[in-house]
């Protein structure tokens, strides 16, 4: 997931719905690594990199990106498990098992969470509810109130345009033209993952967010499935069979740092980085 990821939840108590999963939240202590699945926690970081590089394009990596996980990896690969296990469960407690206790939120998965925040795309407001007839962005409202089809068209010739600049190479005629043309006209590998102009368009106009929390609480990750599949049927999978007087918020969330989730190998990796 990026650092900033997009949560709507469904319910009048938004904010404590998210609060189960912020991650600075402090729980009853319960066993958080078992001393014998050592060998699994070690295969399991070793894989996550190495998945990250042989898919870079697929994830988006940059140079940095993937100087940083070569250099983890080879971190990682001359260590043993149990050398891995007592560097990730440095400065927790021990049971008798050689368990590694913890109080930290298991289901922690946000560090700030904001409403109101300009890196989110807002709910468009259907002029029918508004007293002066304009369309207002709001972002917390009743699915009801929600202009649904304005939200999934907007942008709709950009990206049609870009598409015939960068996959039909029609000639560039306009200023936006060129700045299309120079900015995507090389990331073919991308424009490769859409199997025609219709889906592309689709996949970058359409409205979603990147998690979904339900009436129950339950928290939906596009990390979690096909993000293809994902964004086109967003509003069908989760919008359009709730009650129209159910209320919607949404939030920009900040995700705990990408090294917190696959067990980052050494805060002091630079030097590692650099001579490598």
């Amino acid at each position: 997931m990026n650092r900033f990821f997009s949560v709507m939840v469904v319910g009048n108590n938004p904010d404590e719905v998210l609060s189960k999963f912020d991650y600075n939240k402090r729980v009853p202590v319960y066993v958080k690594y078992r001393f014998c699945d050592k060998e699994k926690l070690y295969n399991q970081t070793v894989n996550v990199i190495e998945t990250l590089l042989n898919s870079e394009d697929k994830y988006g990596l940059d140079e940095v990106a993937i100087k940083t996980l070569r250099a983890k990896l080879y971190k990682l690969k001359s260590m043993e498990a149990f050398d891995y296990y007592r560097y990730i469960t440095n400065g927790l407690q021990y049971d008798e098992n050689g368990d590694a206790l913890s109080s930290e939120n298991p289901n922690g998965k946000w560090i700030t969470c904001k409403k109101d925040y300009d890196l989110i795309n807002p709910l468009i407001i259907t002029p029918q509810t508004i007293n002066n007839f304009e369309k207002k962005e709001v972002f917390t409202a009743k699915k009801g109130e929600v202009d649904w089809v304005s939200m999934s068209n907007e942008n709709t010739e950009l990206y049609s345009r870009t598409w015939d600049l960068c996959v039909n190479n029609i000639e560039p005629e306009t200023e936006q033209d060129k700045s299309i043309v120079k900015n995507m006209g090389h990331l073919v590998y991308y424009f490769n993952q859409f199997k025609d102009k219709e889906e592309y368009v689709i996949h970058n106009t359409a409205f979603w967010t990147n998690v979904f929390v339900d009436k129950n609480g339950v928290w939906y990750d596009i990390d979690e499935t096909d993000s293809k599949d994902w964004i086109r049927n967003y509003l069908s999978r989760f919008i359009y069979n709730l009650d129209d007087n159910d209320k919607l918020t949404i939030y920009t969330c900040e995700a705990p740092q990408i090294v917190d989730k696959i067990n980052d190998i050494d805060n002091d990796m630079e030097d590692v980085i650099d001579g490598y």
